[in-house]
């Protein structure tokens, strides 16, 4: 049994096709097709409603493998930290990258 596609599905297809999320210039691309359906949710036809769907997917696995941080709600200090921890560094290794001694500081 075959799938009935709407044409409004392909459509965005063509715009920004439904490919694994590749990296953080593509993540924002799928984010700001995302915002402009989102804004209109109330209103979508059911093949944009589905294209949202598949979009919204891909966009959680890219961030729950990369491990994307929203760092525009965090403190400084948080967003440090997450940088840290995304890169496997220590606070010393940090400051042995960017040459900052204790007393420097």
């Amino acid at each position: 049994m075959a799938v009935k596609v709407h044409d409004d599905y392909w459509n965005l297809v063509r715009r920004l096709p439904l490919v694994p999320i590749r990296n953080r210039a593509h993540l924002h691309e799928a984010s700001r097709m995302v915002t402009e359906l989102a804004t209109r949710a109330d209103k979508l036809t059911d093949g944009e409603q589905e294209y949202f769907s598949v979009l919204v997917d891909l966009m959680a696995a890219y961030e729950k493998e990369h491990k994307t941080v929203r760092r525009e709600k965090m403190t400084s200090a948080e967003v440090l930290k997450a940088l840290l921890d995304e890169h496997g560094l220590t606070q010393k290794a940090l400051a042995e990258r960017v040459n900052i001694t204790r007393t420097a500081l």
